[in-house]
């Protein structure tokens, strides 16, 4: 007979190397058989689905797991989510969110937020955005850029909100200095997030350094550490950001930094 334990595993497995096909089988395979799947067989199988952007599976899974009588817990449906997101349907995750919070017997967690902000910065509702960022449990980072992502259109409301992020410790180690030549580290962070990052370094930081002739490398980075439906194009909306203050950038052969002569923000305020 199958054992949960093995099973479980090898699904896992599968989630952890992106191969949504072998977990889909794997399931599949097992029920066939009268195997009864459990909440971790699924969500871990939901979770490979998420990973290969197959979000129309992942509801399937979600819909199998209540058939088979297997309690719907807050990992499957944050999974579920976030392959929705994934697949620019953040109607549907927005409805599953809703569903999550009227399950008996499950809670919705600070991943399942996370989803659902980042549902409300795709469908452009940063005020449902908003809402759930200040209603949730001790945001975290991903908190942060999600909501962040969500406030793009609002400058005002972005920098409080980055300001917060520094406040709470949330964005560490994002400004470095030696001498007069300053990093502004932004690869950790989503498009809005660092769009919010150059609008307070500029309302903030610029005036000082300005008049001291330095250079600022702003790190967009590639993009390899963002979701990918949080990719977008950072550099490209940095590079906005700056031309819009009258900045333009240096010519570098990096392209996964922006290089800026400081003593041209004389005049940003």
């Amino acid at each position: 007979p199958l054992d949960v334990r093995a099973v479980n595993a090898a699904v896992s497995a599968c989630e952890k190397a992106a191969v949504w096909e072998q977990a889909l089988v794997l399931i599949t395979r097992a029920a066939s058989v009268g195997f009864h799947c459990n909440a971790a067989t699924f969500g871990a199988a939901i979770s490979a689905l998420q990973k290969g952007s197959k979000w129309e599976l992942a509801l399937q899974s979600l819909d199998m797991m209540g058939s088979s009588r297997v309690a719907q817990d807050a990992i499957a449906f944050s999974a579920c989510m976030s392959a929705c997101s994934a697949g620019s349907q953040w109607a549907r995750a927005l409805l599953l969110f809703e569903r999550l919070r009227g399950l008996r017997g499950a809670r919705a967690d600070r991943i399942a937020f996370n989803a659902a902000i980042q549902a409300c910065a795709q469908g452009s509702l940063w005020e449902r955005a908003l809402w759930l960022f200040r209603s949730m449990p001790a945001p975290t980072i991903v908190s942060f850029n999600a909501v962040l992502d969500a406030a793009r259109q609002r400058p005002a409301l972005a920098c409080e909100l980055w300001e917060q992020g520094l406040a709470k410790g949330v964005y560490q180690d994002v400004e470095h200095w030696q001498g007069s030549s300053g990093v502004l580290d932004l690869h950790r962070l989503s498009e809005g997030a660092s769009v919010a990052a150059v609008l307070w370094w500029l309302q903030t930081r610029a005036p000082a350094r300005a008049s001291r002739g330095a250079r600022l490398s702003i790190v967009t980075g590639w993009g390899r550490s963002r979701l990918p439906h949080q990719r977008g194009d950072v550099r490209a909306h940095v590079l906005a950001t700056l031309r819009e203050a009258g900045m333009q950038a240096l010519p570098t052969d990096n392209a996964g930094s922006i290089d800026v002569d400081v003593s041209a923000l004389a005049g940003v305020n």
